[in-house]
């Protein structure tokens, strides 16, 4: 006769591809609980998971891993807090820091492909080369280390401005941003801008994403302290720089999610926008650097 007991196995098998629904559609910018379709008439999250192998069947409704006890009530994979959640077993927490991290490496190439088309792939450029009526170089930042970075120390190089965080589809770009900085780097300075204005994707503080940089993807060029990019009244003075055309010129674009990028030239001048979906790789980005 069979056990009615609860298979533990099963039950985390569940909770895993749960929790990979959910962080598939916190990628692409969507609500976990968001009914939007896709072509298949799935909602859109499932569809990023299946896309590769041509499946389209209904995803399986959040469940909790009762692991040989009754789930508590009211209780959803949804949860940012691992301890509301109500996990059976502490080690999860840890465990689910690198599934998630390793999902969106994995996700990463279909997340360019599904944004490349949406805002997301816009570049704007400086066409009648407008200088800048404030100076670039009268800038400053501070590192996450607490040193300051006067921009004026820049001068002769191009600059790419990158707002980052540790949890978006597109954190994959650190690592194609450390490969720009190490190829061009006699002509171009990366510098990162850690920010969590975008569906709390960046919650750490600076010395946890300092370390995560360096850990997961080989990180050295300056990451700047935790701020402020979108227009609003705590926006970091670099960004009010770089959204407001009274001060860099022409652009009054804001980031409009993780990993935009603001490319200044040699002399100061507000080159290009690039959005989160233009790979720092691509030849609109290289293009520009060897321009």
């Amino acid at each position: 006769m069979r056990s009615s007991a609860p298979n533990p196995a099963a039950s985390l098998a569940r909770y895993r591809l749960n929790e990979m629904q959910m962080r598939a559609a916190e990628l692409l910018g969507h609500s976990p609980h968001s009914a939007q379709p896709s072509e298949c008439g799935r909602p859109i999250y499932y569809t990023a998971l299946v896309a590769t192998t041509g499946a389209c069947k209904a995803p399986l409704q959040p469940q909790h891993p009762t692991i040989g006890k009754q789930a508590p009530a009211q209780r959803s994979i949804f949860t940012r807090n691992p301890a509301r959640a109500g996990l059976p077993h502490p080690q999860l927490r840890s465990y689910m820091a690198s599934f998630r991290q390793k999902l969106m490496k994995f996700l990463y190439p279909l997340i360019m492909r599904l944004s490349k088309s949406s805002s997301k792939g816009k570049v704007l450029a400086n066409k009648q080369q407008a200088a800048a009526p404030v100076s670039f170089y009268d800038l400053a930042g501070q590192r996450n280390n607490g040193q300051a970075l006067p921009f004026g120390q820049l001068k002769g190089k191009k600059v790419l401005l990158v707002n980052t965080a540790s949890n978006c589809g597109f954190t994959n770009q650190y690592q194609e941003l450390q490969q720009l900085s190490e190829q061009f780097a006699n002509e171009l300075v990366v510098l990162g801008f850690p920010a969590n204005d975008f569906a709390n994707q960046e919650q750490d503080d600076d010395q946890t994403i300092n370390q995560f940089c360096q850990v997961n993807f080989g990180v050295s060029f300056p990451l700047m302290k935790k701020s402020v990019v979108v227009k609003t009244a705590e926006q970091n003075p670099v960004y009010q720089w770089l959204t407001q055309a009274q001060q860099n010129g022409w652009n009054e674009q804001a980031p409009d999610w993780n990993f935009s990028k603001y490319l200044v030239s040699e002399d100061g001048r507000l080159l290009r926008y690039f959005g989160a979906a233009v790979s720092p790789l691509s030849e609109d980005v290289t293009g520009s650097v060897r321009a």
